[in-house]
């Protein structure tokens, strides 16, 4: 997997207070991409800046890259892209040890970006999943329904439900799940998962968990579809936890 050249195109939206300042913060975002050791850029071009907002004008930068599944997930989360296209190869297989050390980078790189828990919204309405699966059922989501069975270890300070439903929303059937209250607040989840791909990274940059270990099954074969939705659902994410960040450290200061 490591040895796996893929070649991606990105659209990134980079943003100034002047026309003159989106296009250098365009300039810039590609200098900094061409010197990135970890990657090779094989095109570049910007859009031109538009103003957006009275004092506000944002670049377009289109870059095609070459890198490994690791580049291009530190990518997506430094830059987060707009828009995310694998465009070779069109498959890649992943060892679950692999896969399992990629989502352990994962969890602390979005760790690193967002320090507080998010939230769906109001799920009060959303009904509860049936929990738990038989063997051949779990077998067929795996083998048949090319599903992912992995455990979960992550602190939250939701609810047994609305950690349940927010896990539903994310795109996951849930085997077992134990939530365990701690001393000062919060809970810690334990729970075994089935998913597809995407929804496994989207799980993973949601709830940052300290523990992601893939069970099933022993070699992953993603496709490029596959692997472009989840990274768009990581920069997606992330662009949450920034607004979420942002929006909160305005509000402390107008306090």
């Amino acid at each position: 997997m490591r040895d796996v050249p893929l070649t991606c195109m990105l659209y990134v939206e980079v943003q100034g207070r002047s026309k003159w300042e989106a296009e250098e913060a365009g300039l810039t975002l590609i200098d900094r991409m061409k010197a990135n050791g970890k990657l090779e850029v094989l095109g570049a071009n910007r859009a031109g800046a538009v103003r957006v907002g009275p004092s506000e004008f944002v670049d377009t930068v289109e870059l095609e890259v070459r890198t490994d599944i690791l580049g291009i997930l530190q990518v997506v989360l430094d830059y987060t892209p707009s828009v995310v296209e694998v465009v070779s190869p069109p498959s890649v297989n992943i060892h679950r040890e692999e896969l399992s050390e990629l989502m352990r980078h994962l969890s602390a790189g979005v760790r690193r970006i967002a320090a507080e828990e998010l939230e769906l919204g109001d799920l009060r309405e959303l009904p509860l999943p049936p929990l738990g699966y038989e063997e051949s059922e779990l077998a067929e989501l795996v083998y048949e329904g090319r599903q992912i069975l992995y455990d979960v270890s992550f602190e939250t300070s939701q609810s047994r439900e609305t950690t349940i439903k927010t896990l539903t929303v994310l795109g996951c059937g849930i085997d077992r799940i134990k939530l365990k209250e701690k001393a000062g607040g919060g809970a810690m989840v334990e729970a075994t998962l089935v998913s597809p791909f995407d929804s496994l990274l989207a799980v993973t940059a949601f709830y940052t968990p300290r523990k992601v270990e893939v069970l099933d099954p022993s070699v992953i074969d993603v496709t490029a579809l596959e692997l472009q939705n989840g990274l768009m659902d990581v920069a997606g994410i992330v662009k949450f936890s920034l607004l979420n960040r942002d929006s909160r450290s305005k509000g402390l200061e107008g306090a």
